[in-house]
Formats: structure tokens, sequence, C-alpha cells
């Protein structure tokens, strides 16, 4: 007869470790040393996140938990649950291995991100939405964009707010629905065939300018495909940014090529911030407007730079295309300024 598997996980009230078996549904649980009571989800093993574990459950922490707040959790359990101050216990090992993963997963931004879109199939934030995955996750319609006008319909927000950035004030994202992507394989045979016409181009050029050095005569067979390549292949590359003030705090994302490849993300938390530091600046040639460099700078306690958002465009009279950063900065400025005064009030 087979047997139930069981893990372990500590107790919300007391931290220590209790065995609780893999059951599906959710099950009330009572810790053998302090008595608390409480009703643990245990996971799905058809969820496709990788972890049979909820990183929050087993921080201890809120979905929507800064890093700070994160990072104390990890601090006092690790304390606890440490090999050297368990005497090598394996229950302790085994439990220092998940809270590591954990404190990887969600202090990464890409991580954390992905972790709550397969949690949300089966975990507690469906209801708000939080981490929604992107293909049925849509924006809030009271949200508007960074410009303060209404979001077009035809945005595609590729990856869900953050719910650490607190309630949503404004979004925006380059990607368009039903704009087709631009696959690797695609690009690649874009390239391949820039560079057979720059060969032709070359051979073309040796026979009628009767090129006698063969160091030129290979230049211009080789040099004209080589280059024509690499001009299609990095000029195909597109990036889509998905971007996100809140209350608390401002998110970016970026896709390259397909939605799905997310290369790049980045998280500010207000509260990590100490001070801000804003910057435009029009710059002239020759007595005439050129182009508006922009930079929004926020650091830490230690003057130390955490969250940066720059850029440039050349609308002197006119502000700058929907797209630009310059919007996204302008949001997130006046975000942490409603944060600064309510901290201050």
């Amino acid at each position: 007869m087979a047997t139930d598997q069981k893990t372990t996980l500590p107790c919300p009230a007391c931290t220590k470790l209790v065995r609780a078996p893999l059951n599906r549904g959710s099950l009330k649980l009572t810790c053998p040393h302090c008595r608390h009571i409480w009703t643990w989800q245990p996971p799905d093993p058809n969820h496709s996140s990788g972890s049979a574990f909820d990183y929050y459950d087993l921080l201890q922490v809120a979905s929507h938990a800064c890093p700070e707040v994160i990072n104390a959790a990890y601090g006092r359990l690790a304390m606890k649950y440490h090999p050297d101050r368990n005497n090598g216990d394996p229950e302790a090992e085994r439990m220092m291995k998940r809270l590591n993963e954990a404190k990887e997963v969600l202090l990464n931004p890409l991580k954390r991100a992905e972790f709550d879109r397969s949690r949300v199939s089966h975990g507690p934030d469906k209801a708000n939405g939080a981490g929604v995955p992107s293909t049925e996750w849509s924006l809030p319609r009271d949200i508007l964009g960074h410009t303060g006008n209404p979001v077009p319909p035809e945005l595609d927000f590729f990856v869900s707010s953050p719910p650490e950035i607190g309630p949503l004030i404004s979004a925006h994202s380059t990607l368009r629905h039903g704009q087709p992507p631009n696959r690797t394989g695609d690009r690649f045979w874009s390239a391949f065939g820039t560079a057979f016409l720059g060969w032709i181009a070359g051979i073309m050029v040796n026979g009628v300018f009767s090129v006698n050095s063969d160091f030129w005569g290979v230049i211009w067979i080789l040099g004209l495909p080589t280059a024509g390549f690499i001009w299609t292949w990095t000029s195909t590359k597109v990036r889509h940014t998905c971007s996100y003030i809140g209350a608390n705090g401002a998110a970016r994302f970026c896709a390259e090529n397909v939605r799905e490849n997310i290369v790049f993300g980045e998280v500010l938390h207000f509260s990590s911030a100490t001070h801000f530091v804003p910057n435009i600046l029009h710059r002239k040639e020759y007595g005439t407007y050129a182009q508006t460099a922009y930079s929004m700078v926020w650091y830490d306690s230690n003057r130390q730079p955490i969250f940066c958002i720059e850029g440039e465009h050349r609308y002197q009279d006119n502000l700058p295309p929907i797209d630009d950063d310059y919007h996204y900065a302008v949001a997130a400025a006046t975000a942490w300024e409603g944060f600064a005064s309510r901290s201050r009030a």
C-alpha cells in the first residue's frame, strides 16, 4: 500500500518545522510545538513553475513584499535553520536549500515575474490579477497611460503589473496586439539573403572594375556579404518595453523579437530610495535646438544610484511620441513625489 508523500514547512507562528502531507486540496495543519492551526494549500503536481513550494508562504511574506521585507524574512529563517545551528539535521539542511531557492527567485525581477505568472493558476493572487499570465491578464479599464490619456486598446501588455509597486497609476507598452513576431529564423534568412546579394555585388565589382589585387578581390567578395549579413541581423532585432507606475514604485520589462522572450526586467520600490535627482537638459548646436536629454535617478541611503530612467528626444516644442521613455520617466517622478509627500505626512 502506497504511503502519502510528505514535505516539511515552517509554522507561521513559531517557525518550527512541521511535517505535512502532499495531498490535493487545502489542509488544516496543527503545529505540534505551539498548537497553532492554519490552512495550507499543498502544491499542485501539475504546476509548471518547476518548484514544489510557494516561495511567499515559505518565507512567510505577502506576494507584494518588497526586497527589504524578503531579505529580512530570509535572514530570520536562515538563522533558525542554518545547518551549523542544527547539528547537521537533514530536515534543516533541506529547509535551508528551499529558503535559498526562494530568496534567489523573489529577489530577481524576471524570475519573480515568471514565478508569479505560473503561481496564479492555483495561488491566492488570482482574484486581484497580480502576476496573471500575460495571455490572460488585461489592464484595468480605469488605468491611464503615462501621458495621462486613455490607454489605446491595441497595446499588448506582455508582463503583468508587479504587485509590489502598489496600486497601479499608469501603464504603457510598445507592443501592439497582432504585431507579427520577429523570429530568429526569419531574421537569419533575411540576413542570408542580404549576404547573398552582397556576394553577387562583390563579384560584379571585381568584374566591372577589373580588380587585380587578390587582397581587394577577397575583400569585395567576402566583405560585402559579411557586412550585409551583420547589418541585416542587427537592424532587424526588435525590442519592446512594458512599463508600469504604481503608488509605491515603478517597473519596466523588455521583450526581444517575440513577446515570450523577456530579456530584461527592473522594479523600483520607492521605499528603497532616500532621494531623487531629475535632470532635463536642452542641448543646442550652433545656437539652434538639437535635442533634449533627460535622466531621472533614485539613490539609496549610501548615495548609490539604484534606479535610472534616461534617454533623449528631438521635440523642442512638442512632447515626444507616446512610446518614448520620457513619459515613463515623468510619470515615475510624479509618483515618487506623491509617495514622498505621504511618507512625510
